[in-house]
């Protein structure tokens, strides 16, 4: 143990800043809060808006403490597919029904989403057949 000039009899169990204040209390350990992730069965439509061929949808996952659990999803599926699902993940996937993209579940997340499949939508009208 080193002294570190904390006063007559007390002394640090390791450096200044190592875990123990003292050699009789222990510090606490900060590990910041675990974030669940969504589950992708306990989930709650909120809104969608449909730009054919996409959706812009914005889900609530309970039990998921990030954003209040709202998550503002871009689909390129028909909307009666992705609402009969009742198994939908937030996260990309390599293959099922899937997020095209993600957006801030606020006002400005939603606008850019509709926005996005806007121009989405005129690039697939524009394109030679």
């Amino acid at each position: 143990m080193v002294n570190m000039g904390l006063g007559i009899g007390r002394r640090r169990a390791w450096a200044p800043s190592g875990p123990y204040l003292d050699s009789q209390t222990p510090a606490t350990v900060y590990s910041p809060p675990a974030t669940p992730n969504p589950d992708p069965r306990n989930f709650q439509w909120v809104s969608h808006v449909e730009i054919a061929p996409f959706v812009v949808a914005t889900i609530r996952y309970r039990g998921c403490t990030t954003f209040e659990g709202l998550k503002v999803l871009v689909y390129k599926a028909p909307l009666a597919e992705i609402k009969a699902q009742k198994h939908l993940d937030p996260h990309f996937q390599e293959s099922g029904i899937t997020p095209l993209a993600r957006f801030a579940p606020t006002i400005e997340g939603i606008q850019a989403a509709i926005r996005l499949c806007q121009l989405l939508q005129a690039e697939n009208c524009n394109r030679p057949s």
